[in-house]
């Protein structure tokens, strides 16, 4: 089951602020799509409003557009914007719900939210491992841990 598309098939139970539910790997494809979509908007929309605060019009606007867009650019493309956003406060519950609704099919982008940050450590690891940045869902983690804690133990009685 090394194929990412078969993975992204299978459910994996995941339990963040004492509830389980069901999630699946989400397309990465789609939510960095909406993450960007989201932050052009909202960039777009800090230079109109800066442009109007300022009194420009003509070609003084577009010449602040450009000079703007250029600055919003200059630490990095926006592929590297929208990956950062996935850590966001908007990035991080967009991953989740599109995790949790194909089990959860009434689920909300609110409802996202509220499970997102009823427990947010439970959450990031899921985040990371939902979006391919790790290996094993983090209830495995744990219990590899775990298990090599109980015979660490072993062995020491065994000594």
């Amino acid at each position: 089951m090394s194929d990412i598309n078969e993975m992204a098939k299978v459910p994996y139970e995941m339990t963040i602020g004492g509830n389980k539910y069901k999630v699946r790997r989400p397309s990465l494809k789609k939510v960095l799509a909406e993450l960007e979509a989201e932050l052009v908007t909202r960039m777009r929309q800090e230079i109109i409003d800066d442009a109007e605060a300022l009194g420009l019009t003509g070609q003084d606007r577009v010449s602040f557009a450009c000079r703007r867009r250029k600055d919003q650019f200059a630490d990095g493309s926006l592929q590297d914007l929208v990956w950062n956003q996935i850590s966001s406060t908007n990035g991080f519950p967009l991953v989740l719900y599109h995790a949790l609704k194909k089990d959860q099919p009434g689920i909300t982008i609110e409802d996202a939210q509220v499970i997102a940050f009823s427990d947010i450590e439970a959450a990031s690891d899921w985040v990371t491992f939902l979006c391919g940045l790790e290996k094993n869902p983090p209830r495995a983690e744990a219990e590899k841990e775990q298990k090599a804690e109980q015979k660490q133990e072993e062995e020491k009685a065994n000594q």
